[in-house]
């Protein structure tokens, strides 16, 4: 294993400093999609899917004609049989300048309420190559810049994008 990659999976004592413990807060960040920053991202590597709520689709202004039907019914939300609306890849981005990483991954509109705007699953953490440690709410991923570490500000519920 390389050195970057032993980093990018170890997090040291220090990156819990200023986490009141304990604590089980829940993982949500804001990223760009679609060159928009978009709120209430919960990180969720339960999640087999991406899912953009469609509310929050809809106000991105993206080409519908780029979507892709036909998909199964989703019955984790709430215990209901939810029908996804339709199926899209969108270009997500999270950082600043050289700390910032973008990818293209694909996203599940559904058609429901949900205190969230999106919930990034594990085709993000897959295709991010990235490492969560929920204890000390913190992020890891690699750019071209070197391994970068985002923990979440738990006095304003954002993060914080810090420098590795």
């Amino acid at each position: 294993m390389g050195k970057q990659s032993a980093e990018l999976t170890m997090c040291k004592e220090e990156d819990c400093i200023g986490i009141l413990q304990p604590q089980d807060d829940p993982f949500i960040i804001s990223v760009e999609i679609a060159n928009y920053e978009v709120t209430l991202v919960f990180i969720d590597n339960g999640s087999s899917i991406n899912v953009i709520f469609f509310l929050d689709f809809d106000q991105l202004g993206v080409n519908r004609d780029l979507l892709n039907g036909n998909l199964e019914p989703l019955i984790p939300f709430g215990d209901n049989i939810i029908h996804p609306f339709e199926e899209m890849d969108l270009t997500l981005s999270i950082g600043l300048h050289l700390r910032r990483m973008s990818l293209t991954t694909g996203f599940t509109i559904v058609d429901c309420f949900s205190s969230n705007n999106v919930i990034l699953g594990q085709p993000f953490f897959t295709e991010m190559d990235m490492t969560i440690n929920q204890k000390m709410l913190v992020m890891k991923f690699l750019t071209s810049a070197g391994i970068r570490m985002v923990r979440i500000d738990q006095c304003q519920q954002s993060y914080v994008m810090l420098q590795q």
